[in-house]
């Protein structure tokens, strides 16, 4: 259940069914495409490439640490506990009001292909950021803990193995995968 402190008036059933509450303002929650906006122009700032037409933030490069720290750096803003796995992946999270329950993810990525578009895998990263603050900014908490992965080098550009990120966090990337791939540099 989704629980806020200003009210505990049903709204939709949940994916298990469940009522959840949401707070009682006379306009519902909305994204703010201003500040969408503000964050999808600061991300694309990262890494241009030098030809000027596109995005060069190439897996495990300092470009896109650089966005990782930056959104990161919004996720702990909201309160979120943040860290970076071995890999680089960057995971927020927010406990939920239930100990023991799995978390419910999000997220996206912000490396890119090399001339890539600006907005590839960003704008996962930056909807996931945009949620989570329109819950804090309504005081909505979830039952659930809630986990944003910003996952690292899932473009696969760099050493020809997409997806290094998630593999890693699912147990599907070993020490002999790593072994084999190349640095195209």
């Amino acid at each position: 259940r989704l629980m806020a402190g200003r009210s505990n008036r049903p709204a939709a059933a949940d994916a298990a069914g469940e009522a959840a509450t949401v707070p009682s303002e006379s306009q519902p929650a909305r994204a703010d495409a201003t500040r969408i906006g503000a964050m999808l122009a600061e991300i694309a700032r990262i890494g241009p490439d030098s030809t000027g037409g596109g995005i060069s933030r190439i897996s495990f490069s300092r470009d896109e640490r650089t966005a990782h720290d930056l959104v990161g750096s919004w996720l702990a803003k909201l309160g979120f506990s943040v860290k970076v796995d071995a890999i680089g992946n960057t995971i927020a999270e927010r406990p939920g009001t239930v100990p023991g329950l799995p978390a419910i993810g999000v997220g996206s990525h912000l490396d890119s292909v090399p001339h890539g578009g600006r907005f590839d895998g960003i704008v996962g990263v930056v909807g996931a950021v945009e949620m989570a603050r329109l819950l804090v900014e309504n005081g909505v908490v979830t039952r659930h803990p809630l986990r944003i992965v910003i996952f690292a080098g899932e473009e696969g550009a760099r050493f020809g193995e997409p997806c290094v990120g998630s593999k890693a966090v699912t147990g599907n990337l070993g020490n002999r995968d790593l072994s084999l791939m190349k640095d195209a540099g």
